[in-house]
């Protein structure tokens, strides 16, 4: 099993990879007795636009900045977890894997005009009952140091296993935790069109997130709003200044959030950190969770 090493002067086109990924022939399974080789991929001098970063600031609720919203790192370095997940050495279907963790560690601010290095990476693969796990790793450095990493973790689910029984009680243990004096509520519209414009602010042009005929073809009831612009949006409704510069930022997806609709938001500090939740309306479906520390 050979390493797969990528290097990239320009970025991969999204576009152009997709309908690799929507059909591709690959198992939803990677085979038993295959392993996921190290595929890497860089790109070694990243540069940004103003009018993208504008773009992405504005859909997702972050303010305009000198320096790059803690999610927007991610946003650069997707067309690389693609370019990797294309690979013929990648031996499992992509459409259909599920993020259901991310974690992302800033070690300081990034100015907007800063040169990046952006390297990513993704090794083997875990069995669990659920099925397959598999962990996207993100490095962005400038010339100095490294600045930005992240840990995505995706899931390829097994045919036929049903979510724990224990499920329900646990989302109530959460709310629960929230339901207490210094808890900070808010509320806002997801609406039909925010897959769109996500989309059109990150380059990420899934169909499931565009529109209810492209989702519908592929088993969604409705177009769901991609898990980062969840993710974006909720630190944007903490704040970058109670975030801090240096912070560690780890969540959980739990339920698809399907378009449109309305969302609360709920946070509580401690002397840890920052938790939070995002669940629907009615306070009854959990879609996000998750917990900021200044490092």
């Amino acid at each position: 099993m050979n390493d797969v090493h990528l290097s990239f002067n320009s970025m991969p086109s999204m576009i152009a990879i997709y309908p690799r990924l929507l059909l591709g022939s690959k198992p939803a399974l990677v085979p038993d007795g295959t392993a996921v080789p190290y595929i890497e991929a860089r790109m070694d001098v990243v540069s940004t636009q103003p009018v993208k970063i504008s773009a992405y600031n504005k859909v997702c609720g972050f303010s305009d900045s000198d320096y790059l919203a803690i999610t927007y790192p991610h946003v650069l370095a997707t067309p690389l977890h693609l370019a990797i997940l294309s690979q013929e050495a990648f031996p499992a279907r992509v459409m259909g894997l599920v993020h259901i963790e991310n974690k992302i560690t800033r070690y300081g601010p990034i100015p907007n005009q800063e040169i990046l290095s952006i390297r990513c990476f993704i090794e083997d693969h875990t069995d669990t009952k659920a099925g397959q796990v598999f962990e996207m790793n993100t490095v962005v450095s400038t010339q100095d140091s490294v600045i930005w990493e992240a840990v995505s973790t995706f899931l390829a689910r097994r045919r036929g296993v049903r979510k724990s029984s224990t499920t329900r009680k646990k989302i109530e243990d959460k709310f629960a935790d929230f339901d207490r004096q210094g808890t900070i509520s808010s509320s806002w519209e997801a609406p039909a069109g925010i897959g769109r414009q996500y989309a059109m602010a990150s380059g990420d042009f899934n169909p499931i997130h565009l529109s209810e005929p492209s989702a519908r073809v592929l088993g969604f009831p409705a177009a769901i709003a991609h898990g980062m612009w969840s993710l974006a949006r909720s630190l944007a409704e903490i704040g970058e200044e109670t975030l801090g510069s240096k912070v560690s930022v780890s969540n959980s997806f739990k339920l698809p959030i399907l378009l449109p609709t309305s969302v609360t938001f709920l946070q509580t500090e401690n002397e840890q950190g920052t938790r939070f939740l995002l669940c629907d309306h009615a306070g009854q479906k959990t879609h996000l969770s998750g917990f900021c520390e200044k490092i």
